[in-house]
């Protein structure tokens, strides 16, 4: 099980279906304790650390212009988010999951903005869809691996292929590439 339901995919906003109402007062007590979540924290507390790394690589010194720089903002604020409901819904956070996510996001550098899931198991999925229901799906399993599913039509008017598995971080690009849907994650 997520702690987001599966009509999030269908949404346009990269934030897995949009910030749902605060659920009750737990929510509102907990959201104040990641409100300084940017300015990092132990990794021996258990807790996830910063995004700053993002926030200072390489495309992203441009006050904010750039798709990326959006895509950074979205997806620090889609963490907080999460994090916020792993402690209400006592759901691990996987730390490491979340720096190959990051690494990741560093290496590849999308456009487009994913929507983001945290497993019952403390791992982040990301998910990059359009409207024709192509769909690269990640998750990061924390220990260099990740689990990869994709469904692309090779043609407009071709029957959808899906190829999925598990495979070392540093190949998956390779196994996005070449199943053409790279412009899923760089428009």
């Amino acid at each position: 099980m997520m702690l987001e339901s599966s009509a999030a995919f269908a949404t346009s906003d990269c934030r897995g279906g949009g910030q749902p109402p605060a659920r009750d007062r737990a929510y509102q007590e907990n959201a104040s304790t990641v409100t300084d979540f940017t300015e990092g924290v132990s990794r021996e507390e258990g807790v996830v650390p910063a995004i700053t790394e993002i926030v200072t690589a390489p495309g992203c010194e441009d006050g904010g212009r750039s798709l990326f720089s959006k895509v950074v903002r979205d997806v620090r604020e889609r963490i907080q988010f999460l994090c916020v409901e792993a402690e209400i819904d006592h759901v691990p956070f996987s730390v490491g999951s979340y720096d190959d996510f990051v690494s990741f996001l560093l290496e590849v550098q999308p456009n487009v903005c994913p929507a983001l899931f945290l497993h019952d198991d403390g791992n982040l999925r990301a998910l990059w869809c359009n409207k024709d229901r192509e769909q690269v799906g990640l998750k990061f399993l924390g220990d260099g691996n990740v689990q990869f599913v994709i469904f692309k039509r090779p043609s407009k008017d071709d029957q959808m292929v899906d190829v999925a598995g598990t495979d070392a971080k540093p190949n998956i690009m390779a196994h996005i590439k070449a199943r053409g849907a790279l412009g899923l994650l760089i428009a």
